[in-house]
């Protein structure tokens, strides 16, 4: 059984990659004065999809004192300079979006989702996070503050904060706060993925990488080169193309046999986010709190985000109010800048089709012209988002631009005008 000494305990419910990055953040705070603990459900697989990221995970690392040649050779990572897109525009036409001094640094890395995952347990277990494999049932709770978590074997621990790294299940957050969901599928109609993986050649480390987003007719093909193997998956819209068929369309893009019965089976997910994130003392990290669509890896952005908040305040104790603000400011730059991307040429399927009549998030309506043309300085830029802090400003004016110039411009042009 578990024995509760310290003043604060702090339990993040749930691993994976978010889970295992929280615990490692709050254990480094100067102040944290507590016992950190992670439970996690050997019943309970992680999602182990997401193996790019984009850079405000180099400044988490860097905090974390992560040694690099120990992480690249651990998470069989590589180098992303940004991403490549094939076929957006028009057929076989390409053009990248790269990172450009994106906070100070103009990459990111790619990884393997469970090496990852493995590499970073092995860190937080090694510095002190306390692991307890064991069910999470539910909370004890005091109004609005959670006293107590109740586990299937550990019975009923004390807990003075609680991080709900729960993952597509939601169990905190959204299950027992019942925190309102800012359901986003009208914007962005995809809601499943195929994961797989192909052979590569060995990368080396200081090779620059691209992770390549590929058009496709129901929706795109993200290809991740990591050390050994290609990470692979198909997001789509699942109402408009059966399991089979996508499968087809994927084997047949790339011109040769690629599943099996023993292949994993398609992901389904919903486009949205919690409007309170963050209720009481429980605050829900990654997937537990939001997620859109695999585009532009801002999932695991996102968690970076809001660690790095928490960072920054050096306490777990952020005012709620500011919290939530930050957190939809942030969720509404996403939401913008991903439903940007398909405002594109391609009007050879119903998916495709479907982004000539679709609404625009009001945020993307502030930030680009009547024809959808994103002209903006950057004060003109920063004013628009109402961001009080330039951190908050998620993406950098120039990768506006170049989907501006290489979606929008190039649709106005087809048309004649």
């Amino acid at each position: 059984m578990i024995n509760q000494n310290h003043l604060n305990q702090h339990f993040v419910i749930g691993g994976g990659t978010a889970g295992w990055l929280t615990a490692l953040t709050i254990l480094k705070i100067p102040s944290h004065d507590s016992q950190v603990y992670l439970v996690e459900s050997k019943n309970i697989p992680t999602v182990g999809a997401g193996e790019g990221s984009t850079p405000q995970i180099i400044f988490l690392l860097e905090y974390l004192q992560i040694d690099t040649d120990e992480f690249f050779e651990k998470a069989w990572a590589t180098k992303k300079y940004g991403v490549t897109f094939n076929n957006w525009s028009n057929k076989n036409k390409s053009f990248d979006h790269i990172f450009i001094n994106q906070r100070n640094f103009d990459y990111a890395y790619h990884f393997d989702s469970e090496s990852i995952i493995q590499f970073l347990k092995e860190k937080a277990i090694e510095r002190g996070v306390i692991y307890i494999q064991d069910d999470y049932i539910n909370s004890d709770k005091n109004g609005v503050n959670i006293k107590h978590i109740n586990l299937k074997v550990n019975g009923k621990l004390r807990a003075d904060f609680v991080f709900d790294c729960t993952g597509f299940r939601r169990q905190i957050i959204g299950k027992e706060y019942e925190s309102k969901w800012i359901d986003t599928t009208e914007y962005l109609p995809v809601n499943a993925a195929i994961p797989f993986s192909r052979k590569s050649k060995n990368i080396g480390k200081e090779e620059a990488t691209y992770t390549k987003a590929v058009a496709l007719k129901h929706g795109w093909l993200w290809t991740i080169p990591l050390q050994g193997r290609i990470g692979c998956g198909y997001v789509h819209d699942g109402n408009l193309v059966s399991e089979e068929d996508a499968r087809l369309e994927v084997e047949e893009y790339f011109g040769e046999k690629i599943f099996s019965e023993s292949s994993r089976p398609r992901i389904f997910f919903k486009s949205g986010y919690f409007e309170k994130p963050y209720i009481g003392n429980c605050m829900a990290i990654g997937l537990s709190a939001s997620f859109f669509e695999p585009l532009e890896a801002t999932s695991i952005m996102l968690s970076c985000m809001q660690l790095t908040k928490i960072i920054v305040k050096r306490s777990v104790y952020i005012e709620h109010t500011e919290y939530t603000r930050f957190f939809n400011s942030v969720n509404n730059q996403i939401l913008a800048f991903l439903f940007y991307h398909y405002l594109g040429v391609r009007e050879d399927s119903e998916f495709w089709r479907g982004f000539k009549d679709r609404k625009m998030p009001e945020l993307l309506e502030k930030l680009v012209q009547s024809n959808g043309v994103f002209n903006l300085s950057k004060s003109e830029y920063i004013k628009i988002l109402d961001v009080q802090d330039k951190k908050e400003m998620v993406f950098d004016i120039q990768s506006w631009k170049t989907f501006s110039k290489q979606l929008v411009e190039k649709n106005i042009q087809n048309l004649g005008f």
